[in-house]
């Protein structure tokens, strides 16, 4: 995950921080939850590099009351959630969250950045 944003939010001139409560480091997750985690962080990075026109992302890991929480939080321009998109990205992010019984919110608005928001139950 480390790697994957430093590929896209580098050559983007997008600083961002990375920060991984030291429960997660040991965490072990099983593969179908560890890909739609994967996929979702991507999307959310993709779309923090493609669309926000921002200059900080702040990508959160942690443990909290049995569930692992990733938080992507961008200082972009946001978007009105109501308005019609062309993209599958939100959707899709919300199919993969429902497909590992997880939990993910988008809080935005115009002019206030994005916040990625998901939580996955550990079993």
């Amino acid at each position: 995950m480390k790697e994957f944003a430093a590929e896209i939010l580098e050559p983007a001139g997008i600083n961002y921080s990375f920060r991984v409560q030291d429960s997660v480091e040991a965490l072990k997750l099983d593969s179908e939850k560890r890909k739609n985690l994967f996929l979702i962080f991507k999307e959310a990075i993709n779309n923090a590099a493609k669309y926000s026109h921002g200059t900080e992302v702040i990508i959160n890991l942690s443990i909290q009351s049995g569930h692992l929480h990733l938080e992507v939080i961008d200082n972009g321009k946001g978007f009105d959630k109501d308005e019609p998109k062309s993209g599958n990205g939100l959707s899709n992010m919300k199919d993969r969250a429902a497909a590992i019984t997880g939990a993910l919110e988008c809080k935005t608005e115009p002019g206030k950045g994005t916040k990625i928001l998901l939580a996955v139950p550990i079993t």
